[in-house]
């Protein structure tokens, strides 16, 4: 059974990358692993005793807002929500974070949403752009107005590099 890591911050955005990577597990044998990158500072004046503590605590908050928000995706499109794997991890550098959970979890594909970048981001860049160009894993980049439907095609980009092999995948 193929494997997909789905990304989320929580944006209401997010979700439409979640709601695809559910309707394609509806239509084909996935196993769907929801995930969150996270990075918590610590205050310079805090002692590691404190900030321990403190983060033991945000990081529980954290696993649990991305059950619910997981489970809220599922709920509104009708759909039960039971045993699905959430995992969190921290790094101050959300896309390396999400390329190496992804590498060491042996993903097939990665899943995430995309509104396009707004004049800052396209300077910058985005999770999603740097995903899809630094990513030996394929990325699939869900439009954030995404809806549930039956899927039927999907758009593959490649740069030819290894295009036998990726056509095989895909």
């Amino acid at each position: 059974m193929e494997k997909i890591l789905v990304t989320t911050d929580f944006s209401s955005n997010s979700k439409a990358g979640l709601r695809f990577a559910i309707q394609l597990a509806l239509q084909n044998k996935y196993e769907l692993t929801f995930f969150h990158s996270y990075y918590i500072m610590k205050p310079t004046s805090w002692s590691d005793a404190t900030f321990e503590s403190y983060s033991i605590t945000e990081t529980d908050k954290i696993k649990k807002k991305l059950n619910q928000f997981v489970e809220s995706v599922y709920k509104s499109m009708g759909i039960s929500f039971k045993n699905k794997r959430c995992e969190i991890k921290s790094s101050i550098h959300t896309d390396s974070n999400i390329r190496e959970h992804a590498r060491k979890n042996k993903f097939d594909f990665i899943c995430i949403s995309t509104r396009g970048a707004g004049k800052l981001g396209k300077i910058f860049g985005t999770n999603t752009s740097t995903l899809i160009i630094h990513s030996t894993i394929p990325v699939i980049a869900v439009p954030h107005n995404y809806r549930p439907s039956k899927i039927t095609s999907i758009l593959y980009a490649s740069d030819l590099v290894n295009l036998k092999n990726e056509l095989k995948k895909v």
